[in-house]
């Protein structure tokens, strides 16, 4: 019962802390600050969070087969550096509405480095 239910707050946990940190992070950078309103929205979105992982943690223990591994796996190339380059434009965009900066240089950019990145994580999954 306790290694079910520490694997369940480690499922949780992680994702609020992501969720809220990420939201924190960006509040900081913003000319506003942390305002009483954006402290609500992140209380919501990490109790979103702490269902959301009470609820893959909970669809984990009743089908734990491998088939989210096989379909990493299956994922190419290309389909991994679409991935993460769309993710570093989603950075580089949030980054630049937060720091009041040019939009096109930091969105293209972040993009482009995590395109490259992203051609590295095939085989940074297959390395034990």
């Amino acid at each position: 019962m306790i290694r079910s239910g520490l694997s369940a707050a480690v499922y949780s946990l992680t994702l609020v802390s992501v969720v809220v940190g990420r939201g924190t992070f960006i509040a900081r950078l913003s000319p506003v600050g942390i305002t009483d309103s954006i402290v609500m929205l992140l209380a919501f979105q990490g109790a979103g969070a702490a269902l959301l992982g009470a609820l893959v943690w909970r669809t984990h223990q009743r089908n734990p087969s491998p088939r989210f591994k096989v379909f990493l796996d299956s994922v190419p190339r290309v389909g991994w550096m679409v991935f993460a380059g769309g993710h570093g434009v989603v950075l580089g965009t949030v980054l630049a509405l937060a720091w009041q900066a040019p939009f096109m240089p930091l969105m293209l950019g972040f993009g482009a480095v995590a395109a490259v990145a992203g051609a590295c994580l095939p085989e940074l999954r297959k390395t034990p």
